[in-house]
């Protein structure tokens, strides 16, 4: 089966794309993030002490993970995957992934229509 072979819902597919770009978003907002230690050694300039630095950057990871983890549950949870034979449930999961932000201008198409 190819990923042609799967109409997935416009909500469903837009979903996806959200998901993937909150993923990419904290996969780059992890690494930017120092270890607690080297950010004890630093501070910017005019900027918090850096406990509070430290602080609230692990508040803004919280709060991109909080969104990671609502959008999983919106795809996974969708009402599509039930109108699938379960022996194509993990074909059509691993298809839609790869309708991530990046996907092609075609599928961009099939979102708005």
């Amino acid at each position: 089966m190819v990923d042609d072979d799967f109409s997935f819902p416009g909500d469903l597919l837009a979903a996806q794309r959200r998901l993937s770009a909150a993923e990419a978003e904290h996969v780059a907002l992890c690494r930017a993030l120092p270890s607690r230690a080297r950010a004890a050694q630093r501070r910017p300039r005019g900027g918090p002490p850096p406990g509070e630095w430290v602080h609230e950057q692990a508040d803004h990871e919280r709060r991109v993970r909080a969104r990671v983890l609502e959008l999983a549950e919106a795809v996974h949870g969708h009402p599509y995957w039930q109108s699938l034979p379960p022996d194509e449930r993990a074909a059509a999961r691993s298809a839609l992934r790869r309708h991530g932000p990046d996907a092609p201008a075609a599928a961009a198409a099939t979102l708005a229509a």
